[in-house]
Order: C-alpha cells, then structure tokens, then sequence
C-alpha cells in the first residue's frame, strides 16, 4: 500500500511529487493567498485522488486492500502493512521545515481528498 502511496517530498528549496518539480519553497512561502493552498500540488493530487477513489470503487484492489477500506469505514483499525490507499499520502520533509509550508501542504493534501497523511521526518 505505502509502495502505491503518493510521495510529496519537501527539501530545503523545493517540492516534489512522486519525483517532479511542483513548487519553489520560497515561492509558496511568499504566496499569502487565503486558500492556504498550492495550486500545482492540488492539481496532481486532485487527478491521483480521483484515479485512487476509481480504483477503490470499482473493486480493481487486491482483496486485502479492499477489506482494509472496508474496515476503515466502520473505523477499524487496518492490519500491519495493509492501508486502504484511499486518501493516504505520504509527506516527507526535513525536521527544520517551516510550520507554514508544512501547513499548507497538508491543506492542499485535504482538500484534494488525501486525510490520511504519513509524516516521515529527516533527521539533519
């Protein structure tokens, strides 16, 4: 499941998503739209969220992916390993990250369909 996740990775000077260029960390911080959104990051995670909720709906999970999604309606906790893909992203950033930027990524993340976001922190 994390293998299919989509990756946001914020460096020191960039974002990136599954590996491409979104996003200039500057120029994100400088936008002070009152969205709290990044526009590029939310077109590509709006299009994957889509294809996920596809996925997921139309039964194209393997069947302990599929029971995991089940469970995690009524609120079951999933199984080690075995996390409904829908809404699940995984974001990666540099412990010195800036609150804000770590904000509005999760904001964008939201409102793209991505709830279930898993942070993984690099240690300097």
């Amino acid at each position: 499941t994390l293998q299919q996740a989509p990756v946001i990775i914020v460096t020191k000077d960039q974002i990136t998503y599954q590996g491409q260029l979104v996003a200039s960390v500057d120029s994100v911080l400088r936008d002070d739209s009152p969205t709290f959104k990044i526009d590029a990051l939310f077109e590509r995670l709006d299009a994957a969220s889509k294809k996920i909720k596809e996925e997921v709906g139309m039964n194209k999970l393997p069947k302990d992916l599929a029971k995991a999604c089940e469970d995690a309606k009524q609120n079951i906790r999933p199984q080690p390993g075995k996390i409904c893909p829908d809404g699940l992203a995984i974001l990666q950033a540099d412990e010195s990250t800036d609150a804000r930027l770590i904000n509005k990524i999760v904001n964008t993340a939201k409102a793209a369909g991505f709830d279930n976001l898993l942070f993984a922190v690099k240690n300097k």
